[in-house]
């Protein structure tokens, strides 16, 4: 009886227990997947309001790009807006997607390969292959970046 109650216990907080229907993951890892499209379509049109749609506008929000840190939505954006006069024709895109949506569809980790391409000061630049790591969750039904990783590997 006790290792029943502890099972039931353990499936109730991990969510591996359904009752009824659950989540179609399929359909939301399409959803978080578009994430990616928007922030590739944020970055192309240099747009502070879709990068707005994307991200968690809380002080929990934390960005690690690079070296730097980013704490909240402000010094997110901030970071964001000063890029725009310098980088001109970006191009995003991502591969290699590999989405894990906890059992009641309400949180995912987002890892994948990020190529970017764009001009600064009449000069092209591109990086291939940087890492990226999102933290996403479910806020008012849309997926949201609450945590963002971004690093280059390291050539050997």
């Amino acid at each position: 009886m006790k290792a029943t109650i502890i099972l039931l216990l353990t499936a109730l907080l991990t969510g591996s227990m359904s009752f009824g229907q659950g989540p179609d993951l399929m359909a939301e890892k399409t959803k978080i997947s578009s994430v990616c499209d928007q922030y590739s379509e944020a970055w192309a049109t240099e747009d502070i309001e879709k990068f707005s749609a994307l991200f968690a506008h809380t002080d929990d929000l934390v960005i690690f790009d690079g070296s730097s840190t980013y704490n909240g939505w402000e010094a997110w954006k901030n970071r964001l807006e000063t890029s725009f006069p310098t980088a001109q024709d970006v191009k995003v895109s991502f591969r290699d997607h590999k989405i894990q949506i906890n059992p009641t569809g309400d949180a995912a980790l987002l890892t994948a390969t990020e190529d970017v391409a764009y001009v600064e000061n009449g000069k092209p630049f591109s990086f291939k292959g940087m890492r990226v790591t999102w933290i996403l969750v479910k806020m008012d039904g849309k997926w949201t970046i609450i945590h963002g990783h971004w690093s280059v590997s390291v050539k050997d």
